[in-house]
């Protein structure tokens, strides 16, 4: 109507013409039509319910009931009978009866009936509700059944009733409907588009809950709205609610199929769009099924279980007709259709209705007559099979047992378990919530597992909350009038005043063995109750044995569901834990049946369908990983922690369960798509809600988990529902948007928070959220919600990598609004062995051995280098190096390479002054004595002039990737790692000597963070990182400095940072080695090599452990090339008793660092420069001969020099072999 009114005065013009036909008239298909201002607005008006008001104007307005027997297919078998309510002489009555006339009489303006009328402040009609209720008060439970339709079959069964839209209640709550209307679109200007969509979901469901029953006889309670002006009521002890709706449905609708569908059953129709998702999502995560048996037990006349398989049917095949083309497949996608297999199982199968709808369908195709829509067309196709064989799209049938016994693939289950009223005292009862100031009834709904599992039902009593915006009597009135009519029913069932009727709904033994055979024979059972919730399968701790038995999905209570809950259960675990073995062993984590219940545990306490989830394919399965493991966390989490918010104090909504919580109403499926996984909510402690949207990301590599796209879609979500969140639900939203999306609100959170009583909440928390749901229900328009900009942690990411092993998660974002936290899957693992420093008895590496080998690459290894521990050599006892003769006497002179002295070498001379020549024979001789030398190589000829000392006895070592991992620990200390990260900061300085101290440090804490990943901190060591980690990083923080990258991304392009491990180590074969560091061209590169080479050798010499003698000798020339390496003086002071000598060779003394003289007893000067002759005089002559021995030095021939070591006082000059 007020699409057509565009003005208040337009609107009371038309309410105040009912009569003038000029406005109100009815078409040819049965719609009441309004025109105004050239606008036309209708509404469908069955015959039935024209009939109904004819006939009531025809009695005068006399207070009655009408009575209709249909025959067993849902036909009539005549007129309704207009049934009196006797009205005797008490005041009330005959107050109600002068009303009641008088309401007739305005009614009758109309030549429509109460469909043609717009409720505003008439008197006859605030008069009409106010005589009711009074009367309702004094007279007897009959009173409450006026204007309702009584059906019964041919025998006098009665079936139900339907409560017409003249009823008082009906007309109370549609008065303060069109009211609410009338004040927001013409007093609050808001659109009327935007009003149309708000208030679509008020369906009136539950005006009246309940009804007493007739002579005696069972209550009647609220079963579905017939369109929206009608509603249907069943016995409370009917077998198959379902049933009774549907002949209701087919009687108002008189047979007519375009009227049927007006009248449809307004929560049945949402509940089987519903169905359908859950029957789409089976054929998703089942595409092999192409033939599927379906299971429907008290399904009625079909539809709903036919809507529902069409629905899910053309979900799936519209999302398989994107996804893939015919020529993928072997066989044409004619062949690939579904089809299904459908068993009905009425609950009494003397009932003919059973499967009507069906029947009819196929009726109206065989005779022509008759429109079949097109949602019901896939019913009468047909679909091929190989070799000619044509299948019905659909091939149903009817059992005559109530259960099924052969198995299939669904199951759908209505109303499988029956109810019962009972008087409970009152003050023992929950109050409830005014919502959408009454016009939205909803029952509360309280779960009891013992002693027998139940669940009571109750319609509020008094409920608290706004009142109607145009007159808080409004509101007054309609709670005044339902709450009467319970109490009738209550006086009925032989009820005390101070009592209230409740429904109480059990899962006695006998239905506990139906739902095990059900999920025995099926693989899904999908359940559609009014009063039965999701506790029975869902309380851990009051029903451990149900809840370790299935995997339960719910759909939260929405407005166009009414109090009805669908339930998806499945008992089917095996696949989900094998799919889940499979995932955990490629993330490289254990599958134990402890792991993977765990996961299973925690997926099902956040949601149900995301356990089901499962079972798809992709990368879904790792994606609910990393939400089961936020979960597990967040449950141990302590109260304000950093890193974890604590599912004790607060509880999870997945919003992939309820989309439409982040879609305004109206909108389509799939909009607004982008939105964060889970939204989290607590309360302050001075009151008031928070929320926090939480965003979970699983990525496979570190380097990846880091990346700008991970933050920058992490971010993207977590602010796109922050802002639809403002949107729906902020302070700047309109009064009539607050009022009903709030309330909607309200009601899912009650949902989840309920559920998470049920698992973790801690009851005082329970108590605290629940107080404030309460009031956001009650005050929803007046509520103030603080703005998300303001709530603390409004966004928080959590991005899972398998690869971080460090217990702690760390920060990773960049400082913007969303916090992102990197965390590992260290809740799935054993407790480390230790968690402590690590004391003196620890002999082994703190790497444990299975990690040592743990980073693989596909780069060509030839170096044959390697990180894993040796075998001690042999000793072979001391030698002594002729190094040349005494000048003066001829004498050899020798140098002692032994364990108990100090083993080392120091040379220094010009190019040419025979260096080279003096090594070559130092390594023959080593050789000979079988110390094996490690000479590191930066020129062709000493590899030629080595391999003819040695007869090609040597094994030569080139660069092609390194075979060694250098982020190796060798320590026995948690903070061993420092050491490492200081020592390779320091190598890197060596590479790159135009680095500076913040480019080096950036590199430092790079290589650190590398290692915080696995898990090291300063009490706990954890796994080895791979080399190329800190690079990821690097790479990876948009703050690196552009020169670092450049440089190392120069190295990567050689394969340097994908290190391996499995050669053998250099310290582990007697033969000589060359390290070929002139094997490669590029400067660079041959600093790296050979930093990280003498690098390894210095952590393998820790890793084999002390020796009894000289094992090797490490011979490296052109020491200037790593004149900046402080690994040289470093190694030379701790490497003797490891078994190590250490010769190094220079042109000049600068060339190495200070502490190395220091840690060297034996030196070999050559003709060097003045000033590098006066630094050794200082070093080995006596005080009083620095001048002689200096002028000594700068003058020494070719192939002689100065010897120093241990015991001479003064250096001996010698000729050098040749």
């Amino acid at each position: 109507m007020v699409d057509i009114a565009p003005a208040e005065q337009d609107f009371l013009q038309i309410a105040s013409d009912v009569a003038n036909p000029q406005i109100f008239n009815r078409d040819k298909k049965g719609f009441i039509v309004c025109r105004h201002g050239g606008k036309t607005a209708r509404v469908l008006c069955p015959n039935l319910l024209l009939d109904l008001a004819k006939s009531w104007f025809q009695e005068s307005g006399t207070v009655g009931r009408w009575r209709q027997r249909v025959r067993s297919d849902g036909s009539t078998a005549g007129p309704p009978e207009f049934v009196p309510v006797a009205a005797g002489a008490d005041a009330g009555e005959q107050r109600f009866t002068q009303a009641s006339r008088s309401f007739m009489a305005w009614l009758a303006k109309s030549c429509w009936g109460p469909l043609a009328v717009l409720y505003t402040d008439q008197k006859p009609v605030v008069d009409y509700v106010n005589a009711a209720i009074a009367w309702w008060e004094s007279a007897g439970p009959e009173s409450a059944l006026i204007h309702t339709l009584e059906v019964l079959d041919l025998s006098g069964q009665r079936h139900g009733l339907i409560v017409l839209p003249t009823h008082p209640l009906r007309v109370a709550w549609q008065q303060g409907f069109d009211l609410l209307v009338y004040r927001h679109r013409y007093e609050e200007s808001v659109p009327a588009a935007r009003v149309t969509k708000l208030l679509a979901g008020l369906s009136g469901a539950h005006y009246p809950a309940m009804l007493p029953g007739l002579d005696g006889s069972e209550p009647f309670v609220f079963a579905d709205c017939l369109g929206f002006h009608a509603v249907a009521m069943t016995p409370a002890d009917d077998p198959e609610p379902k049933a009774t709706v549907a002949l209701l449905s087919r009687l108002l609708a008189s047979g007519d199929s375009d009227d049927d569908e007006g009248v449809a059953p307004t929560i049945g129709h949402s509940a089987a769009d519903l169905l359908g998702g859950e029957i789409a999502s089976y054929l998703t995560l089942h595409p092999e099924y192409r033939r599927v048996r379906v299971h429907a037990l008290r399904p009625g006349d079909a539809k709903p279980a036919a809507r529902a398989l069409g629905k899910g049917l053309q979900e799936v095949e519209r999302a398989e007709a994107a996804g893939i083309e015919a020529a993928e497949f072997a066989r044409p996608l004619e062949q690939l259709k579904h089809a299904f297999e459908l068993e009905l199982y009425p609950a009494d199968a003397s009932r003919r209705l059973c499967g009507q709808f069906l029947s009819a369908t196929a009726e109206r195709r065989r005779s022509g007559a008759g429109y079949v829509p097109e949602e019901d067309r896939w019913l009468l196709e047909s679909v091929r099979r190989p070799g000619g064989v044509t299948l019905p799209r659909l091939h149903w049938s009817r059992r005559t047992q109530a259960i099924p016994e052969a198995s299939a693939h669904l199951a759908l289950a209505f109303d499988l378990l029956s109810s019962r009223i009972e008087c409970r005292i009152a003050s023992d009862l929950p109050n409830g919530s005014l919502e959408v100031h009454g016009l939205s009834l909803v029952p509360e709904r309280s779960f009891h597992a013992a002693p027998v599992p139940n669940w009571l039902t109750v319609v509020p009593s008094a409920p608290e909350g706004d009142k109607h915006p145009v007159s808080r009597v409004l509101s007054e009135r309609l709670v005044k009038a339902y709450t009467t009519i319970l109490r009738l029913v209550c006086r009925q069932r032989g009820g005390k005043e101070d009592e209230w009727p409740v429904l109480v709904t059990e899962v006695n033994s006998d239905q506990e063995e139906i739902l095990t055979r059900l999920h025995h024979l099926c693989d899904w059972v999908v359940s559609v109750d009014r009063h039965a919730g999701v506790e029975y399968f869902d309380s851990p701790r009051d029903l451990p044995r149900p809840y370790d038995a299935y995997l339960i999905d719910c759909v939260p209570e929405r407005d166009d569901l009414g109090f009805l809950q669908l339930i998806t259960s499945t008992s089917s675990l095996d696949e989900v834990k094998r799919l889940l073995e499979d995932t955990l062993a490629e993330m490289g984590l254990s599958a134990s049946p402890a792991n993977c219940k765990l996961l299973l545990d925690s997926l099902k306490a956040l949601s149900g369908r995301l356990a089901l989830r499962l079972t798809n394919a992709g990368n879904t399965v790792a994606e609910m990983v990393a939400l089961a493991l936020v979960q597990n966390h967040c449950v141990h989490a302590q109260e304000n922690g950093e890193v974890w918010i604590s599912l004790r104090d607060g509880f999870f909504v997945p919003l992939d369960d309820v989309p439409e919580l982040l879609q305004s109403l109206g909108d389509k499926p799939g909009e607004s798509a982008a939105r964060a996984d889970l939204l989290y909510v607590s309360v302050a402690r001075k009151g008031g809600l928070r929320f926090t949207f939480v965003e979970v990301k699983f990525r496979r590599y570190l380097k990846t988990a880091r990346s700008a796209d991970v933050l920058d879609s992490v971010e993207q979500q977590l602010q796109a529902s922050e802002e639809r969140w403002e949107k729906l639900y902020g302070q700047e939203t309109t009064s009539l948007e607050k009022t009903v999306q709030r309330a909607r609100l309200a009601r899912v959170l009650r949902f989840y928070l309920k559920k998470a009583r049920r698992h973790t909440l801690r009851s005082e928390a329970y108590e605290r959220l629940s107080s404030e749901l309460d009031r956001l229900a009650r005050d929803s328009a007046r509520y103030e919600l603080m703005p998300m900009m303001d709530q603390p942690r409004a966004r928080i990411g959590f991005v899972l990598c398998p690869e971080y092993n460090a217990a702690v998660p760390v920060r990773i974002d960049r400082g913007s609004l969303a916090e992102t936290w990197l965390f590992g899957p260290d809740a799935l693992r054993p407790p480390p062995a230790r968690t402590g420093p690590l004391i003196e008895s620890d002999k082994t590496s703190v790497a444990p051995p299975e990690r040592v080998d743990e980073v693989k690459s596909s780069a060509p290894v030839a170096s044959q280098l390697s990180a894993e521990l040796v075998a001690p050599t042999l000793s072979t006892g001391d030698a002594n190096i002729v190094l040349g003769h005494d000048t003066s006497s001829d004498d050899a002179v020798t140098w002692r390479v032994s364990i108990k002295g100090n083993p080392h070498l120091l040379i220094v001379g010009l190019p040419g002054m025979g260096k080279t020549s003096c090594l070559i024979q130092i390594c023959r001789q080593l050789t000979q004595a079988g110390i094996a030398p490690i000479v590191f190589s930066y020129h062709e000829d000493i590899d030629e002039k080595l391999g003819t000392v040695l007869s090609g006895a040597i094994r030569g070592v080139s660069y092609a990737g390194l075979g060694f991992n250098p982020l190796q620990v060798v320590g026995t200390s948690p903070l061993a790692y420092i050491d490492n990260v200081a020592m390779l900061r320091d190598i890197f300085a060596v590479i790159f000597p135009d680095l500076g101290d913040v480019q080096l440090g950036r590199i430092r804490e790079a290589l650190k963070q590398s290692y915080s990943d696995q898990g090291w901190t300063a009490t706990s060591s954890g796994g080895i990182p791979a080399f190329h980690a800190f690079h990821d990083l690097l790479k990876g923080d948009p703050k690196t400095d552009k020169r670092v990258l450049l440089r190392l991304n120069e190295l990567a392009d050689y394969g340097f940072f994908e290190a391996t491990s499995g050669a053998a180590s250099l310290l582990e074969s007697p033969m000589p080695v060359l390290v070929q560091i002139h094997a490669t061209q590029n400067e660079l590169l041959q600093r790296a090599f050979a930093s990280f080479v003498l690098q390894n050798l210095y952590q393998a010499m820790f890793r084999r452990g002390t020796q009894e003698t000289i094992t090797h000798a490490v011979v490296f020339d052109e020491a200037h090339r790593a004149a900046r390496l402080k690994l040289l003086p470093t190694m030379a002071k701790e490497c003797r008793k490891f078994g190590l000598s250490l010769i190094v060779a220079s042109q000049e003394v600068k060339d190495f660092d200070d502490s190395i003289f220091t840690a060297i007893a034996s030196f070999l000067a050559l003709r060097t420069s003045e000033s590098d002759a006066k630094k050794l005089a200082r070093i080995f002559a006596p005080s009083d001969k620095l001048t002689l021995f200096t002028d000594r030095v700068k003058q020494t021939q070719k192939y002689h020099g100065w010897f120093s070591t241990e015991g001479l006082r003064t250096p001996i000059q010698i000729k050098l072999l040749s």
